[in-house]
């Protein structure tokens, strides 16, 4: 899932998760970053407030790693050090600066976790094993090639983490489930 690390102070990081279709980053409350669909209503009409600060929007619904950065003309908002005149592109590590100094970085590094394999219209074999994977059942997918594989130790098919490296590619399957790009030390 894409990420944002937001610097807090000077050299600390906190790590927000961009769980929603769209995120709004408030430079004037801390950078928090707020989903879209929970902003705060007008007290008079009840509709949505326009967001306060930069629009992050996936922009395509099935890839969680293809987002959008929305903000105003005058904005001075910054993508890699270059000015953001309405909408850019945004791409793994890109460096965003808000009004006031405020850094964040994106992130589409997805981390290794177990859970459940979404049902689809195809059947998936394991990376490791080739056996089919049960929709519904744990599973894993590999942060670098997106590979499924079995990581279901109760009916003795522990495939991720039966090898070093992933059935498919080199990533390794040890430290899978930790980020392995931050902005410490930038």
């Amino acid at each position: 899932m894409a990420h944002l690390w937001m610097e807090r102070e000077a050299g600390e990081w906190a790590v927000a998760m961009l769980d929603s279709e769209a995120h709004v980053l408030d430079p004037n409350c801390d950078a928090r970053l707020v989903r879209a669909d929970e902003r705060v209503a007008d007290p008079v009409s009840g509709a949505p407030l326009p967001p306060a600060g930069v629009l992050l929007v996936r922009r395509a619904p099935d890839d969680e790693k293809c987002w959008a950065l929305f903000c105003a003309f005058d904005d001075d908002v910054r993508v890699n050090g270059l000015p953001v005149a309405g909408v850019k592109a945004l791409a793994d590590r890109d460096e965003i600066r808000l009004p006031a100094g405020m850094r964040c970085y994106f992130s589409a590094e997805r981390p290794a976790r177990v859970e459940p394999l979404p049902a689809g219209d195809r059947v998936i074999h394991c990376g490791r094993c080739k056996a089919p994977i049960a929709p519904g059942s744990p599973a894993l997918r590999c942060p670098e090639c997106g590979v499924w594989h079995h990581q279901n130790e109760a009916i003795g098919r522990p495939c991720w983490t039966y090898g070093a490296v992933c059935g498919a590619c080199p990533c390794p399957t040890a430290g899978a489930a930790d980020y392995r790009w931050t902005p410490d030390g930038l």
